[in-house]
C-alpha cells in the first residue's frame, strides 16, 4: 500500500523529558520497521507553536516532518471545564488537520474516533496515582482520576506499555480490557554515540575511572533516598565506590525533595561517592551510560523503564528494584534487589562494581545487534495495530 501517513503528537518537555523521549523512540521504530517492509510510511509531529527547543531532535529524522498547530485543546480552560461537567466537546482542528493530511492513524490522542478525524489511539505512560496516591494532593489525584476515566470512556484503542499497567488498569477501569493493547517500547541508540569516547565524557564531569550510573529524574517514586541509605552500608566495605546521578533535582509535587536529597548526602557522609550532576546533554548520558561499570534503577514504580533499556541496548548490568516491571522487561544482564533492604541493596551495588569493567567493546557491539531486532519488532507492532498490514 502507500501513503500511510501517521500524526504523533509530541510527549514530554523540560519537565518529562521521558516523553520527549518516548516520541523518538517511537518514531524512530516505526522508520526502520518500514525500511524492512518497504513500506512507504510518513509521519508528522504535531507539536505546539513554539515548542522549538523541544523538537530540535526530530529535525534530522527523515519520513518526519514538524507540524505546529495548536491541536491540544483539551488545555484550553473553557474546554476543560466543559468535558469535567460531562459536556461533549469535539475537537473539531485535530480533525480538520487529519483531513488535510491525510492520516491514517493518530497517536497519542485520548479522544474519540470523531475527534481525531481518523484511526488513533491513546497511551497511558503508567497508573502511578492509582498504585502511590501519597505521592500526590488530593486535587491531582481527582485531575488524573478523571483525566483516566475520560480515556477510558472515549479512546477507541489504548496502548500501554506493560503488563503491569495492563493489569493496573483493568483494576482502575473494570471493562476497559477489548480496548487495551500491551506494546513494550525499545530505544534507539544514535549511531554517532559510537565515534566517541567515553573516557572523554567521564573526564569532562570529572568522574573517577570505576562508577555506577543514576539516571533519573529526582521524582520521590524513584527512590533516591533508598539509595543513599543502601550506598552508606555499600562505602562501610568499599570507601571507594561511587554513583554518579544524572536529572533535574526538582519534584514538582514534592519541592522540597531535592533538598531532602541533598541533606541526605551530608547526614550519610557521602559527598566523597556522590556526583550530582543535573540534567546534562542525552549525548552525554549515554557516553556516561556506556562508561559506567552499571546503571542503578532504584525506582518504587514504572511503567517501562527507558534506562534499563538503553542499559540492555549497551550491553550494561543493570540493579533493579525487583518490581513487576523490571522483571517484566527481563533484561539478559540485570540483578534485582528488594527496595525494603537497604543491605540487599548494598550487596547488590558491590557486586557489579566489584565485577563489572567500565567499557567491554565486544560485549556492546553483540548488545547493539541484537538490541536493533527488538527496534524493528516494536515498529512493525505499532504499524499493525495502525492499520498497515504486517506480515
Amino acid at each position: 500500500m502507500s501513503g500511510h501517513r501517521i500524526g504523533v503528537v509530541l510527549q514530554g518537555g523540560a519537565q518529562w523529558v521521558g516523553g520527549l523521549e518516548y516520541t523518538r523512540n517511537l518514531i524512530l521504530a516505526i522508520s526502520s520497521a518500514a525500511r524492512e517492509l518497504s513500506s512507504p510510511v510518513s509521519m508528522s509531529l504535531l507539536h505546539r507553536p513554539g515548542e522549538t527547543g523541544n523538537v530540535e531532535a526530530f529535525k534530522s529524522i527523515p519520513d518526519v516532518s514538524l507540524m505546529p498547530e495548536d491541536l491540544s485543546v483539551d488545555h484550553l480552560l473553557s474546554v476543560r471545564i466543559a468535558r469535567k461537567l460531562g459536556l461533549r466537546v469535539r475537537n473539531k482542528g485535530l480533525a480538520a488537520v487529519s483531513k488535510r493530511e491525510g492520516f491514517r492513524f493518530v497517536f497519542p490522542f485520548d479522544g474519540t474516533r470523531d475527534d481525531a478525524g481518523t484511526d488513533s489511539a491513546a497511551w497511558i505512560p503508567d497508573l502511578q496515582h492509582f498504585r502511590l496516591p501519597q505521592y500526590f494532593e488530593a486535587h491531582e489525584l481527582r485531575l488524573r482520576d478523571w483525566g483516566m476515566k475520560r480515556i477510558a470512556d472515549n479512546a477507541p484503542m489504548i496502548i500501554v506499555s506493560s503488563e503491569a499497567v495492563k493489569k493496573d488498569l483493568e483494576a482502575f477501569s473494570p471493562g476497559v480490557a477489548p480496548k487495551v493493547r500491551v506494546v513494550r517500547f525499545r530505544v534507539s541508540v544514535p549511531k554517532e554515540t559510537f565515534s566517541r569516547s567515553p573516557a572523554e565524557t567521564v573526564a569532562k564531569y570529572h568522574l573517577p575511572e570505576r562508577f555506577l550510573l543514576v539516571s533519573n529524574q529526582f521524582w520521590v517514586h524513584k527512590n533516591h533516598l533508598g539509595l543513599l541509605e543502601a550506598l552508606k552500608i555499600a562505602v562501610e566495605r568499599r570507601p571507594g565506590i561511587c554513583v554518579a546521578m544524572t536529572g533535574r533535582l526538582h519534584d514538582a509535587r514534592r519541592p522540597a525533595y531535592g533538598d531532602e536529597v541533598l541533606s541526605a548526602v551530608q547526614r550519610l557522609g557521602l559527598h566523597a561517592n556522590v556526583r550530582l550532576l543535573g540534567l546534562i546533554p542525552k549525548s552525554d548520558q549515554l557516553q556516561l551510560l556506556r562508561g559506567c561499570c552499571g546503571l542503578v534503577q532504584p525506582s518504587l514504580f514504572e511503567g517501562w523503564n527507558t534506562g534499563v533499556e538503553e542499559a540492555r541496548a549497551l550491553g550494561k548490568v543493570i540493579v533493579a528494584s525487583d518490581i513487576a516491571v523490571h522483571r517484566e522487561q527481563a533484561a539478559p544482564e540485570c540483578v534485582y534487589f528488594d527496595p525494603s533492604l537497604p543491605q540487599d541493596f548494598a550487596d547488590q551495588l558491590l557486586r557489579v562494581f566489584d565485577s563489572q569493567a567500565p567499557l567491554s567493546v565486544e560485549g556492546e557491539q553483540a548488545a547493539v545487534d541484537a538490541y536493533r531486532r527488538l527496534v524493528v519488532e516494536y515498529g512493525k507492532e505499532f504499524l499493525g495495530l495502525s492499520g498497515l498490514g504486517v506480515a
